[in-house]
């Protein structure tokens, strides 16, 4: 398969140069340089090589395994020379491989490792801390992988240390003065860069040029389609060095620094490409719609529908091309997920919908409940909620209505708890429950009320869409509440709150429910 592309690549090659025409040269300049997804295995891959083996277990199929043995450092090295294969070495490059860091994979601090990069590696300098030098010039923008360093930045998500693994770019490039870096770290996004344990994760990098005598050469990177850094300030080379250009792909793995790997450690890596354009993530060109793995299922256009709506967004997004079984998924998803894996074998037929008996207000209480849920979307709250229960008429505690002063104060204490509830990605769902009920209805309690529903329009004066669903004397449960033997009393009680409820917090922040 390899010698085959080599033929058509040189083909497509010589047509360019023979061809005048501007726009075959720029769809010639489109297609990536290097497209390799091992399914021949490693053998003929890179110009130079060694310890880079292939393995089964690829992202899809077949990849590339790199076993770096307790107590060693290599885990194997390859150069993939532009010149070779497309006739000149270019001044920008982009890449892409997948990566998979398996579970139990282990770097003791403070050690870090190398990844595959760019390199421009014309002397023996830029690797083993020798910096380039004016008479042995020279660059290289390999990626490292690491514990999580504080020096580094910390993701803003809760993890466990030992289950995860950083990624980053490793390079020896120029100061400002001209002088050579010794190896400098150049840290991702620490939420983006923080790489969970058994996952394959989509690597894009990009390296381009300074101009002579400039410092504008760019690095960037990216996981799973996401921008996790950006530089445009760099320096590769000095005015004097134009040679310098982007020599290799530079496919090595490498543990340490001084440190040695304390475990038999392994890297899986699959669907490696460069280009003189970005590449993308899509290792399944010939896949059909947003997921490669719905291609055959029954449901594959119920799924594309729920991917356009957006159901499935979170897992990896833009992409959203695979089940991540370590991150959270939204019911929606885990309904699609569901789907593909059932495929067409329980074909299900849900029952009609039980009839919903009247409400108050001249409709039918699932229309009302499902005006209440565009709070959800509206207010930009997952699609959850937290439901909490206040009582009108109890005096006691921290539920006296009528309290004054900051220790007691509900304007105080109720928009902080409704808060952390919102802060939860949930919409307050706020049961109003009274043992009063007559002297309710009669407006007996209508201070009380008044300042309850102050305390809720407090928390949603806050703004960023918060939103509240009031379930004004809900049903009893297998409790016997009084409303339930007084429709009178209950029908004007609802009412009176429902309609100041809407007048105090604003009808577009509150949705009655029954």
């Amino acid at each position: 398969m390899r010698a085959l592309h080599k033929t058509l690549a040189l083909l497509a090659l010589l047509f360019v140069f023979s061809v005048l025409s501007s726009s075959h040269s720029a769809q010639a300049a489109a297609d990536p340089w290097l497209d390799e997804d091992f399914d021949d295995g490693v053998t003929g891959v890179f110009d130079t090589s060694f310890g880079l083996l292939p393995t089964t277990s690829g992202h899809q199929g077949e990849g590339l395994v790199s076993n770096i043995l307790i107590g060693d450092h290599w885990g194997g090295t390859g150069h993939w020379y532009t010149k070779t294969h497309i006739g000149s070495e270019p001044e920008e490059m982009w890449m892409r491989y997948w990566l998979r860091f398996p579970t139990g994979f282990k770097v003791n601090p403070p050690y870090r490792g190398k990844l595959p990069g760019f390199g421009g590696l014309y002397t023996y300098n830029c690797l083993g801390n020798r910096p380039s030098t004016a008479g042995a010039p020279c660059w290289s923008a390999r990626m490292s992988f690491s514990p999580v360093y504080a020096s580094d930045g910390l993701p803003s998500y809760s993890y466990d240390p030992s289950k995860v693994t950083r990624i980053s770019f490793y390079s020896y490039l120029l100061n400002s003065s001209g002088t050579g870096q010794d190896g400098k770290i150049l840290n991702w996004d620490p939420d983006l860069s923080t790489l969970q344990h058994g996952r394959w994760y989509c690597i894009e990098a990009r390296v381009k040029m300074n101009g002579l005598g400039a410092h504008n050469g760019v690095l960037e990177g990216y996981v799973d389609g996401d921008r996790a850094f950006a530089a445009s300030n760099l320096t590769f080379r000095r005015a004097s060095e134009p040679q310098l250009k982007v020599k290799s792909l530079w496919f090595d793995v490498y543990y340490g620094g001084d440190g040695t790997s304390p475990i038999n450690n392994k890297i899986y890596f699959d669907s490696l490409a460069a280009g003189p354009e970005r590449i993308g993530c899509n290792d399944r060109p010939k896949s059909s719609g947003t997921f490669y793995d719905d291609d055959d299922s029954v449901f594959e256009k119920a799924i594309e529908r729920l991917a356009a709506s957006g159901i499935t967004q979170g897992c990896n997004p833009p992409a959203n091309d695979r089940f991540c079984p370590e991150d959270s998924v939204t019911r929606g998803q885990m309904a699609t997920f569901l789907k593909r894996a059932l495929g067409d074998q329980y074909p299900v037929s849900l029952p009609n919908a039980p009839p919903s008996p009247p409400d108050f207000w001249g409709g039918r209480s699932h229309l009302e409940y499902k005006a209440a849920l565009s709070v959800y979307s509206a207010g930009g709250a997952g699609f959850d909620t937290f439901g909490v229960n206040y009582w009108v008429d109890d005096s006691t505690g921290d539920k006296n209505w009528l309290a004054t002063g900051t220790s007691g104060n509900p304007n105080i204490w109720v928009p902080t708890q409704l808060g952390r509830i919102w802060d939860a990605g949930s919409t307050p769902y706020i049961r109003i429950t009274v043992n009063d009920l007559d002297g309710l209805a009669s407006g007996r309690h209508d201070r009380r009320v008044d300042n309850m529903l102050k305390a809720f329009a407090a928390f949603t004066d806050l703004g960023g869409g918060r939103r509240v669903i009031l379930d004004i004397l809900p049903e009893p449960n297998v409790r016997n509440n009084p409303w339930g033997d007084d429709p009178s009393s209950f029908k004007t009680a609802f009412r009176n709150i429902a309609t100041q409820a809407r007048a105090e917090i604003g009808s577009s922040r509150v949705r009655i429910v029954f």
